[in-house]
């Protein structure tokens, strides 16, 4: 499938988020270490890839997600897609600080879900 693109409207169909959970490390054999080395997308067959990842302390506590989005920068400006990433951010440290509340932001709002 090859829809037509259009300015008009938002191509919510060619977006592509993935998400890398966490791994064992501790199953590498004596004298071996693994370690998680993510390789930059420089180039994507999508408007907008999101890619997220667990990071983790060498203890195995969580240290946070990490994440990257890339875009075709024929499609988007760079200031388009910064707004985007903040807006996530801020409803996902909403979420993340009161995970059974409901409450996310929308826009200057505050709203239930």
């Amino acid at each position: 499938m090859n829809p037509p693109q259009s300015r008009t409207h938002h191509p919510l169909f060619q977006v592509m988020v993935t998400y890398l959970r966490g791994f064992d490390t501790g199953t590498a054999p004596d004298g071996f270490a693994i370690r998680h080395r993510p390789v930059a997308v420089r180039r994507t067959p999508f408007e907008l890839l999101l890619n997220l990842r667990e990071e983790y302390h060498p203890d195995g506590q969580c240290a946070g997600i990490r994440g990257e989005m890339v875009y075709a920068a024929e499609l988007f400006d760079r200031s388009t897609v910064e707004s985007v990433v903040a807006a996530m951010t801020t409803s996902l440290e909403a979420m993340c600080s009161a995970p059974d509340s409901g409450v996310i932001p929308r826009g200057n709002a505050i709203a239930r879900w």
